[in-house]
């Protein structure tokens, strides 16, 4: 929580969505650039450098449960950031 004398919010929604939960993360920080965001996503989660989680979650919500339930990154500089994505409650297995 840079900028902000170590102080912040971060604050936790999931939401009933019929067949799916959707869960949001948002925080108070600076924010940052959305092509950043976009590169961050985008960056193999192998890598070293900054972002490894975000990468790594979307990769392995997309692995399990299809390209349509990545994250969603919203951020600009100044105004935080929030991470949304899409769970299905019944996971349908071909194992």
């Amino acid at each position: 929580m840079r900028g902000h004398d170590g102080k912040g919010e971060v604050r936790v929604v999931v939401r009933d969505a019929g067949p799916e939960a959707h869960i949001s993360v948002e925080d108070d920080g600076m924010g940052m650039e959305p092509e950043r965001a976009r590169q961050v996503l985008d960056d193999d989660p192998r890598n070293q450098g900054n972002g490894i989680g975000l990468a790594n979650v979307d990769v392995r919500m997309r692995q399990i449960y299809g390209e349509a339930y990545g994250l969603v990154v919203e951020t600009a500089v100044g105004a935080g950031t929030k991470v949304r994505l899409r769970v299905p409650k019944a996971r349908h297995s071909s194992l």
